[in-house]
């Protein structure tokens, strides 16, 4: 879960510090007494194998999980980026060491803001220690994991996405045929030698007009990947 996690897991923290954090949580976990890690002493490799590729994949779900909630701003903001003529602005994005687009970059800056303001990693780290309890270690049968509710919020993740964008992307649209009107109608006036910037001068006023309900934007989506965190391991 450290290493699929969108903040601890990015490459901007070291891997000694995310096996110093991983050891830690597993110390907490084993004294808390909910780990029900009871394995028989005659257990088999391959049991043991398998119970920890079970691990693996739990971990890596719920790290996957909250992944989505700042993916959903990344792809907001690309969407915003390509109507406003910034896709050639990129911006190398210390998470997941590639480029992204400028405004991108911006709104997953603001969500990991909010999302630590939040206090939404303690809130991870507590289903993290209640998972032990719904799905023990010595559980062999991932019936009960609930894979279709994160397949689900992928379907989420876009369409939420689109749903940010819509202001910004629908009012450049707008602007973009009324020069394409003008120029029709006028063509010796060569409106679209302007059009690049005033088009950005309106995708930045929507950027923040919009930025405005952001917040409550970052909740729905918070909380909705939260509600399928939890849904995942009952």
């Amino acid at each position: 879960m450290m290493m699929a996690l969108p903040i601890i897991g990015t490459q901007l923290v070291p891997g000694k510090i995310r096996l110093i954090f991983s050891l830690s949580l597993t110390y907490i976990v084993v004294c808390s007494g909910n780990s029900n890690a009871i394995l028989s002493p005659n257990i088999s490799l391959f049991t043991l194998f398998f119970i920890v590729m079970t691990q693996v994949l739990i971990g890596v779900l719920m790290g996957l999980v909250i992944h989505i909630i700042f993916q959903t701003f990344m792809l907001a903001g690309q969407l915003i980026s390509m109507q406003m003529g910034l896709g050639f602005a990129s911006l190398m994005d210390p998470e997941n060491g590639v480029s992204v687009p400028i405004i991108g970059q911006l709104y997953v800056m603001i969500a990991t803001l909010l999302y630590l303001s939040m206090n939404g990693h303690l809130f991870v780290i507590s289903i993290l220690v209640d998972s032990f309890t719904q799905i023990p270690v010595n559980q062999l049968d991932l019936s009960s994991l609930q894979v279709e509710k994160f397949i689900e919020l992928g379907s989420f993740m876009f369409s939420y996405a689109l749903k940010i964008a819509l202001p910004a992307v629908v009012t450049i649209l707008i602007t973009n045929i009324s020069f394409g009107m003008m120029t029709k109608a006028a063509p010796q006036l060569n409106i679209f030698t302007l059009g690049f910037s005033i088009t950005l001068i309106a995708g930045i006023a929507l950027i923040y007009i919009c930025l405005s309900f952001m917040i409550t934007e970052f909740t729905e989506v918070s909380e909705k990947a939260h509600s399928t965190l939890v849904a995942l391991i009952e």
